[in-house]
Formats: C-alpha cells, sequence, structure tokens
C-alpha cells in the first residue's frame, strides 16, 4: 500500500518531548482495490506502528483511504467515482470490499484502540 514509512521511535520521542502527543497517521489501500483481504504484511506494519506510537506515549488520528487526493489544474477536487479524462479520477472500490477491509482490520484496531 502507499503507506508511510515505518514510525521512528527516537523521533516520536523527539516530537512528545516537544509537547505534541496526537499525530495524523494516513495509510492508503490503494494495493488492495481488487482484493477483499489486507496482506498480513500490511496488517503487521500497522502494528508495529501503534507499538511505536505507544513507546513514545501518543496516540494518533487515524485514516484509511484509497487513493491520495488529486487535484485537477484548476485547483477543484475531482469529482467522486468519475473515471474519464484524468489518472487523478477513480472509482472507490464496493462497498462489500470496504467492509471486509474494515473487518481485516478490526482486531488491529481493537487491540491498539484507547
Amino acid at each position: 500500500a502507499s503507506s508511510p514509512e515505518p514510525l521512528n521511535l527516537s523521533v516520536l520521542q523527539s516530537v512528545r518531548a516537544g509537547g505534541r502527543t496526537v499525530l495524523l497517521r494516513v495509510y492508503y489501500l490503494d494495493d488492495f482495490l481488487d482484493t477483499d483481504t489486507l496482506s498480513p504484511k500490511f496488517l503487521s506494519e500497522l502494528s508495529q506502528d501503534f507499538e511505536t506510537m505507544l513507546a513514545a506515549g501518543m496516540k494518533c488520528v487515524l485514516r484509511f483511504a484509497y487513493y491520495l487526493p488529486s487535484v485537477w489544474p484548476d485547483n477543484s477536487c475531482c469529482p467522486v467515482g468519475t473515471t474519464t479524462g484524468s489518472t487523478c479520477c477513480q472509482t472507490e472500490p464496493e462497498v462489500s470490499r470496504i467492509l471486509a477491509h474494515i473487518a481485516a482490520l478490526s482486531t488491529t484496531l481493537q487491540t491498539y484502540g484507547h
């Protein structure tokens, strides 16, 4: 998935020492558009990020998305669900697939949710 680099404990500890306790963490599920399952590697990396956050004494605002936000040349947002003309226009997965991804994430989120 087009997810961020793994969190670095020393960097988070430095941020925490500066008084920040919450970070924004976004994971893109673009690699899973054609499958109902999330890879064990992805779920392991997600769990490791949570472990790193906990070790640093931080929490996060968590977001999952399928695509990076895209902008048209005129700075308007790419219309949702359109597929013509531009690579920025993508179609979201079927609801059943999204629900399968939520189910796959549920154990990890319940383990680390506070």
